[in-house]
This record gives C-alpha cells, structure tokens and sequence, in this order.
C-alpha cells in the first residue's frame, strides 16, 4: 500500500513541473510574437513613403518617356510637299524646337516638357561643353525650325505632377535620347535651261514644253517666267540624265500619269522642231535622236546613227529669239556663243554620265558642273566649275582637254591616295600640267608645269572614310580643301559660272566634296538614357 502511494505522488509531481514549464514557453512565445510584430509594423510604416516614391518615380519617367516619343512622331511629321519628281523630304520648318504637354487627366494628370537641340554631328558622347558650343549647336526659332538641316536632334524631357506626402517638391525624372534623322544626300535633279550669250546676264529666255504631253513642242519663254514655284514649272524643269538624253523632269514622276519623254530631234533639209517624245531604249534604231552631246560652245549637239557627233545643233533655228514665238529646233550653224544657240543650264539639270570614268571631276553642290580650265586657257588665273561636257560615243572624243583632270583613285574606293591633279593640252601628253595650290585662304588654284618636287603640286585624293563629313575631298599639302568660291572675277564679267578656291576643311562645307556618290541613312532612336536631377 505504501508504494502505490509513494508512485501516485511522484507522478503528481512530475506532473505539476511539465505545466509550469509549458506555461512559461507559451508566455515567451507570445512576447517574441508581439515585438516581432512590432519591429515588422515599424518596417512597414518605414516602407510606405519609400514605395509610394518609387511609384511616383516610376510614373513620372513614363511621363518623360512620352516626351520622346511626342517629339520624335513632331519630328517624323515635318515633311514637306512633293517636289519636281514626286520626292517628300522633310521641312526644316517644322521642327520643333520645344514640346510641352500632359499625361491623363484630373487631379492625377502628369506632365511633360522636352527640349530639342540639333545638330550636324553625333553629340552622343559629347559632354556638355561641346554640346552648348554654338559652334557644334544648330540655333532654332518656333516656326522656322533650326538654322539648318540637322543630322542629329538630342532631346531632353522632363516627367513631372506628382507629390509625395513627407517629400519636398514635385517629383521630376529626366531622360535623354538622340534622334539620327533619315537623311539621304542624293541631288535632286531638275533644273531650267537658259539661254546665254557671253555678255548678257542675266538671261532673258528659258526653255519650257507647249504642254505636258508626248508630241509637245519645246519654246522660248522670259526668263523672268522661269522661278521654283511659279505655275509652268512643271513644263520648265529637265533633267540630262546618265543616258545622255535630256528629260522632262515632271514626267519622270510616277503619278504624272506620262511616260518618260525626252528631247527628241531627228535632222532634216533645214531647221526641224524638237518635240518631246517617249524615251527610247538605247538598242533602238532611232534612239539616237534623243542623244545629246554638251559642247564647250555652251550648246547641246545631236548624233549620227554610229553615235558620232553629228552638224546639228540645238537652237531657235532662226538666229534671233523672240519669247514666245520661238522654239527649240535642230539646225546646222548652232556652234557659237550666241543668244539662238548657246544655253547655260540650272546646275540642277544634272551632269549626264560625268564622273571619274570619263576623267572628269563633279561638284557634290553644283551637281551639274565639272571642274573646268576656263575659257579653255592654261594659264588663266581662276578655274570654274561649268556645265559638265558629255558625249554619247564611248571614245568620248567630244569631251574637251579642259574638263579631262586626271588623278589617282584608292583602289578599292577606300581611304586616301597620294596623287597630282593634271590636264593634257590639247590631249597632248606631251603638254601636262599639274592642279597647283597656294597656301592662302580663298587662293585659287592654277595649271603650271609639272615637278615631282613642288609641294603645291601634290594632293591628297580622299575616298570614302569611315564618315561621310570626311569622305570625297581634294586635300593639298598644306592642309586645306578644294572648294567652290565666288564667281569668276568676283562677278565683274558676263561667266555666270562659280570659282575654284582652297579654304581650310570643314565637314559641313558640301562644296569641298567632289565625285561623292550620294548616300541614305535610315532614321534611328538611340543614346538613351536618365539624367540625375
């Protein structure tokens, strides 16, 4: 009996300690419960102003974000209306220069304001100095857009509208982009035909079709009629084209509704009207009445059915001119400087197939025009660029010494090449002379007698670089570029034609580039990133 006794109470008291203990772990449970608790709840509270900034922030940047997107759709809508040949390129005057605006509505309506600065050169990794610099910063005025036309457009936009409690200030996000516009640098042709006489200038007659349709006659109209824009520049504008014919500009538009018409002129017993006529395939029997030779006389000369040049010339047929009662007609007795038989084209009329293959050297600016001996002389102080010569027969018999400057091209078409710049007189290989520089600025370059060991003899030919700013340039030794200059003699003679000089090199100066090919570069976003405000 005593040990059962002794069992229940040692059990009982073995018992009695398991429940205190469980009490105890359960308090101790519930402290560290309750001040985890309230750690966690400070974190939270500590939490709120932060997370309720980072969606401020994140909102605003889109706000900014749409501040880009804005202005680049500002800036790919600044096109401008067809031109001559049904081309649209973009109109300067319709960039912007700033953009503001709003993101939603009401009370939680956020902002955005852009600024636009243009350039002619990447500032992508430009620093701030240099992107200020109006040297390198094209200036922009609302309405007319920038100075000239950009490359490159940086484009800076601000997110801004909300307010976060417990923090100063509206809440701003800055992002940048730069905007490499679409650009193509190919000429457009099309340009007027005006008559040219060697004492009177300006010009008083232009040439212009009777109607914009096959069959029409071609007439001599006042110049003072032929201007970019007036109503009858459809039937004004021409275009000697790379297949030696001479074209309509206009109908070689595709929605003119017209074919290709050309200048067309077959010889007869006297003087016979030019008509514009569909254009011909070169391997047809007939094609060669739409050929045309440019001729150092200032006139277009017609070609036999073996592509020689023929004794017919273009001209009033009349030896006067009368505006219009006069047309274009194919005649013999057209090979002089005269108002009814020489002409003096827009540069913009083209330069024919004139280029490195036919020994000739072509303004990039004044696109139909070759670098030229003037007056046919030596020794004459000032070269021109004039209306490059052409001929249709591959011998290119017809093109005069004068235009045929030789150089060296890098073979591939890649880098630069060391090389003189020289004419043969009278393609007499006997007679060279060399392009001579002078170390001036705004010096014109002459022909002298060749010497390897003149310094202002030697050039530097530059191809195609890793920039096109740097490409197609005739550097001499003492650095600077050929270029175009004023006109001949400074204007104070009846040569209506622009001057060869020698200025220090600058990537915008499109006059220093010569046989450059024209290029396209696509439209690209890029260089983005967030400014620290």
């Amino acid at each position: 009996m005593m040990k059962s006794f002794l069992s229940i109470r040692t059990r009982r008291m073995r018992d009695s300690d398991d429940s205190g203990f469980a009490m105890i772990t359960a308090l101790l449970a519930i402290l560290v419960t309750a001040m985890f608790s309230i750690v966690m709840l400070g974190v939270i509270m500590s939490q709120i102003t932060p997370t309720r900034l980072e969606q401020a922030t994140t909102r605003t940047v889109y706000a900014a974000e749409t501040g880009i997107n804005v202005v680049v759709g500002q800036i790919r809508a600044a096109a401008g209306s067809a031109d001559g040949t049904g081309n649209v390129y973009g109109d300067t005057r319709q960039l912007p220069c700033s953009s503001q605006g709003t993101v939603g509505s009401g009370s939680s309506a956020l902002g955005y304001s852009v600024a636009i600065s243009y350039y002619t050169q990447n500032p992508t990794t430009q620093d701030d100095a240099w992107r200020q610099s109006s040297t390198n910063k094209l200036s922009c005025s609302p309405g007319v857009g920038p100075s000239q036309a950009p490359t490159y457009a940086l484009i800076t936009s601000t997110g801004t509208g909300l307010v976060v409690q417990n923090v100063s200030g509206n809440i701003q996000r800055t992002v940048e982009a730069v905007y490499a516009f679409q650009i193509t640098n190919t000429n457009i042709p099309g340009g007027f035909i005006k008559t040219y006489d060697g004492t009177t200038n300006p010009a008083r007659f232009c040439l212009q079709a009777t109607k914009l349709e096959a069959g029409a006659e071609v007439q001599y109209v006042d110049a003072a009629k032929c201007l970019d824009g007036n109503l009858d520049q459809a039937k004004q504008m021409w275009i000697y084209a790379d297949d030696y014919t001479i074209k309509l500009a206009y109908s070689t538009v595709p929605t003119s509704g017209l074919p290709n018409l050309c200048m067309t002129g077959a010889p007869g017993a006297g003087a016979t009207k030019i008509t514009l006529q569909p254009c011909l395939k070169s391997t047809d029997p007939n094609g060669y009445n739409q050929l045309w030779s440019w001729e150092g006389q200032s006139t277009w000369r017609g070609e036999n059915s073996d592509f020689t040049q023929s004794s017919y010339y273009m001209s009033s047929g009349t030896g006067v001119v009368n505006a219009g009662s006069s047309y274009l007609q194919l005649s013999t007795g057209g090979d002089n400087i005269q108002e009814w038989s020489a002409f003096n084209p827009d540069p913009r009329i083209g330069a024919g197939a004139a280029g490195k293959a036919t020994n000739e050297i072509v303004s990039y600016q004044e696109f139909g025009r070759c670098a030229d001996v003037t007056d046919v002389v030596i020794n004459i102080e000032q070269m021109i660029v004039f209306q490059c010569k052409q001929d249709p027969n591959p011998n290119q018999k017809g093109v005069l010494w004068n235009q045929k400057w030789h150089y060296d091209e890098p073979a591939s078409g890649l880098g630069t090449q060391a090389t003189q710049i020289y004419v043969y007189v009278d393609n007499n290989t006997a007679n060279k002379y060399c392009l001579t520089s002078v170390d001036a600025k705004d010096g014109f370059p002459t022909f002298k007698s060749c010497s390897p060991a003149r310094q202002d003899q030697k050039w530097t030919r530059v191809a195609k670089m890793s920039t096109y700013d740097a490409s197609y340039l005739f550097k001499d030794a003492f650095g600077r570029c050929m270029d175009l200059g004023p006109s001949f003699d400074n204007g104070k003679t009846t040569h209506p034609y622009t001057t060869i000089v020698m200025e220090p090199c600058s990537p915008t100066a499109v006059g220093q580039k010569w046989n450059a090919p024209p290029i396209t570069s696509p439209s690209a976003l890029g260089g983005y990133w967030e400014l620290t405000n």
